[in-house]
């Protein structure tokens, strides 16, 4: 269901021409090739999405949390302001 809802989500913001950020938790294991984590990319890849997270998020060794980006107008960048270690959970 949060496949669906995110495919239709990114369907309908990529005609706009923006630039997106997406972030959070989202209890997928990026790290691995678990078949919902394919899937997710399968989605996201494509579309140009960049991953900024390349560090583990979980305490288990697992990267549950994102921030991912497409820029689609130019002159823009991302950058992690803070140098705080990521939280795990």
């Amino acid at each position: 269901m949060f496949i669906d809802d995110l495919a239709q989500f990114l369907q309908n913001i990529l005609i706009e021409d923006k630039n997106i950020v997406l972030l959070g938790d989202l209890n997928l294991h990026l790290e691995t090739d678990d078949p919902d984590t394919m899937v997710f990319s399968d989605l996201v890849d494509p579309k140009g999405f960049i991953s900024h997270v390349n560090v583990p998020t979980h305490k288990a060794g697992h990267t549950l949390d994102q921030v991912l980006y497409c820029f689609r107008r130019p002159g823009y960048d991302l950058r992690m302001l803070s140098t705080t270690p990521v939280g795990m959970h």
